[in-house]
C-alpha cells in the first residue's frame, strides 16, 4: 500500500517541478476551467494537480447545466492530492457551490502551514453572464477571501463582491481598495471589461500599480481571465515576486492571443496551445 508521506525530494536526475493545486470546474471546450489551468501549468513547466468541484455542461456561448461535486468526493480528492504532493500554490477558480468553499477551508490551514500561497479567481458567472454555481456563493466567498494571497477578479466580479460600479480607469483604485478590505493580501483587478481594455491594476497594502496592455485585441475570446490567473499562480510557484509574475503572465497571455486563438465554428474563439509566432 502506498504511503501517505510526501516524498521529501526527488531521486537524483528526476525532474521535480513545483506543484500548483487547481481547484475548479470542468469546461468541455478546453478554453477555460481546469483544462486551461492544466495547459498553462504545462507551458510554465509546473505540475498542475486538479481537484474538480463542479462538472459543467457548457460551450463558449452558453452554460447548460452545473453539477456540484459532493463534499465527500471533494474531501477524497483533497486527501489524495495531499497524500502525495505538497503544492506551493493553490489556484482557486470556479466554485460550484458553497460546499466547495467549506471543504477548501477544511484543508487550507494545513496547506498554508507549509507556506503555500493562494490565488483566487472568483468566477461568479461565465463571460456571457450565465450562472456557474448553485447557492449563495458570494456569501461563502466572504469566508474564503481572508485566506487569499492574490484575488484576480474582472470588473463584473469585483462589482458583485463590493457593490460599486467603476466608471473608468480612475475608479479602479477605489474598487481595488474596497476588495482589499474583504481580506485578500493583494488584488489584481482585470480591466478587460473597460472600454479599450487598457490594462490591469495591482493593489496591496500601501501600493497600487497599473499594468497597461501593450496590444489591443477587439475580439471577445473565451477563457482569457482563467489563463491570466493561472499564469500568475505559476509565476509565484516558480519563486517570482507578484509583480514579476503578473508581468510575465501578461506577456504570456498576449503571446497566446496572437498565436493560440482557435476560431469556433459557432461560438467565440478560445485559447489553445501555441502554434508558434
Amino acid at each position: 500500500m502506498p504511503s501517505d508521506e510526501c516524498p521529501r525530494e526527488a531521486p537524483q536526475g528526476v525532474f521535480a517541478p513545483p506543484v500548483v493545486a487547481l481547484y475548479g470546474g470542468t469546461d468541455p471546450s478546453g478554453g477555460a476551467g481546469l483544462p486551461a489551468d492544466l495547459r498553462v501549468c504545462g507551458d510554465f513547466h509546473c505540475w498542475g494537480w486538479p481537484v474538480t468541484n463542479a462538472v459543467i455542461a457548457q460551450n463558449s456561448r452558453t452554460v447548460r447545466h452545473v453539477h456540484p461535486v459532493p463534499a465527500e468526493s471533494l474531501r477524497a480528492q483533497w486527501q489524495s492530492m495531499l497524500g502525495e504532493v505538497r503544492p506551493v500554490v493553490l489556484k482557486i477558480g470556479l466554485l460550484g457551490s458553497p460546499a466547495a468553499v467549506d471543504v477548501a477551508l477544511e484543508f487550507l490551514p494545513s496547506l498554508r502551514a507549509t507556506g503555500a500561497r493562494v490565488v483566487c479567481d472568483p468566477i461568479l458567472s461565465s463571460g456571457l453572464g450565465d450562472a456557474l454555481s448553485v447557492g449563495d456563493l458570494e456569501r461563502a466567498l466572504s469566508k474564503l477571501l481572508p485566506c487569499v494571497d492574490v484575488l484576480t477578479p474582472n470588473l463584473p466580479e469585483a462589482v458583485r463582491l463590493v457593490g460599486a460600479k467603476p466608471l473608468g480607469t480612475d475608479e479602479l483604485r477605489g474598487l481595488a481598495e474596497a476588495l482589499l478590505r474583504l481580506g485578500p493580501q493583494a488584488v489584481v483587478l482585470k480591466g478587460g471589461h473597460l472600454p479599450g481594455a487598457p490594462g490591469d491594476l495591482l493593489a496591496s497594502a500601501g501600493m497600487t500599480r497599473f499594468y497597461p496592455n501593450e496590444e489591443r485585441f477587439d475580439e471577445d475570446v473565451h477563457g482569457t481571465g482563467c489563463h491570466l490567473a493561472s499564469a500568475i499562480a505559476c509565476g509565484l510557484a516558480l519563486g517570482h515576486s507578484l509583480e514579476d509574475a503578473l508581468e510575465e503572465a501578461k506577456r504570456y497571455l498576449a503571446r497566446l492571443m496572437r498565436a493560440g486563438r482557435c476560431a469556433s465554428p459557432r461560438g467565440r474563439s478560445i485559447l489553445l496551445p501555441f502554434r508558434g509566432e
